[in-house]
């Protein structure tokens, strides 16, 4: 209970309590209270956090003015996000760096694998990847990638059938060649066009890894790369550099007369440097450094001082009468000195 004394002396007091001797006196503050400036309220971010972003969770561990400095970020970046309304065309994409501030070993959040393996994770992944081919955000139309080689250079097109009025067509995505380098120069026509096999799909892997596509050549021996069972060391490597492609390629046999457009990009290739995106430096061969050569002028009377030197050990003579028997001798190791048994 608290008492207040306000009429009988000019201080103004109050006591606590049954005590009415311990006083308390009121202390004035000589420091204004005014309220200045209210923090204005973004009416538009409050509502990008009801509608789109009502699902999320954010960290209660923010404090408000931190709570409200997301908010506006979010809002200021809203295209980024889509609402039920909206189609999957719209999402925009984001790419970012992140440096991890700790070192191995990961803890275990951060070594989660990028897709969940559960049933349920898959069916949802397949129906998004549906609704995406149906968009046409993603195609799955048959692809062609066309290669030849000649002894000018390397030419590749990439063809896609693409629906243009309602019909298929098949139409260019892009279009890759360049010189052969000096040391391609000795390889053999049919080396020449598996090596031309090799180069476009490395150089081109970004549109066919995952894809069923096939490959045309004017070039029988690249039809039966894939199958051949007896080869030299280039075609073996050729071979094994295209088996990740094995089970999602066939390639055909296409006549010379008919094989048109890659003839013309072989023929007329782009000169092999670095401002052709195509480019494939030549391999410098490793250069060992000779520190010195020394020749030494020799007369046959130090290799005979060098025989007589041998037979003067007793350990040389027995070894040399060890080597020119055709069996085992005993009794002669056991004459040697016991360093030399070993």
């Amino acid at each position: 209970m608290y008492g207040i004394d306000l009429h009988k002396n000019k201080e103004r007091y109050f006591t606590i309590g049954d005590n009415k001797h311990q006083k308390f006196a009121f202390l004035a503050l000589k420091r204004k209270i005014t309220v200045s400036k209210v923090a204005p309220v973004n009416l538009d971010s409050e509502r990008l956090k009801s509608e789109k972003l009502n699902e999320a969770e954010i960290s209660l561990h923010l404090s408000d003015n931190q709570e409200n400095e997301l908010s506006s970020l979010l809002y200021d970046h809203r295209e980024a996000f889509a609402s039920d309304k909206e189609s999957l065309e719209e999402i925009i994409s984001h790419e970012f760096d992140m440096i991890l501030n700790i070192e191995r070993p990961y803890p275990p959040l951060v070594r989660r694998p990028a897709y969940p393996a559960s049933p349920k994770s898959r069916e949802a992944l397949e129906i998004h990847l549906e609704e995406l081919l149906d968009l046409g955000v993603i195609r799955k139309l048959p692809v062609s990638l066309y290669i030849d080689a000649s002894w000018d250079g390397l030419g590749a097109a990439l063809h896609q059938v693409q629906i243009i009025n309602d019909k298929p067509l098949e139409g260019p995505i892009c279009f890759i060649s360049r010189q052969i380098k000096p040391t391609e120069a000795r390889y053999g026509a049919s080396q020449m066009e598996c090596l031309c096999l090799v180069w476009a799909l490395e150089k081109r892997n970004y549109f066919l890894e995952g894809c069923f596509f096939e490959v045309i050549a004017n070039c029988t021996t690249v039809n039966s790369l894939l199958n051949m069972k007896t080869c030299n060391s280039h075609m073996l490597s050729c071979q094994i550099a295209i088996q990740e492609y094995r089970g999602n390629t066939t390639i055909v046999h296409k006549y010379g007369s008919i094989h048109k457009t890659e003839d013309g990009l072989s023929r007329w290739p782009l000169p092999n440097n670095i401002d052709n995106p195509s480019y494939v430096p030549e391999e410098a061969s490793p250069q060992i450094p000779i520190e010195g050569i020394s020749v030494t002028d020799l007369n046959t009377t130090f290799f005979e001082e060098v025989r007589h030197s041998y037979t003067q050990d007793k350990n040389c003579s027995i070894l040399c009468q060890l080597l020119t028997k055709d069996c085992k001798d005993n009794s002669l190791i056991h004459a040697l000195d016991e360093i030399r048994r070993k």
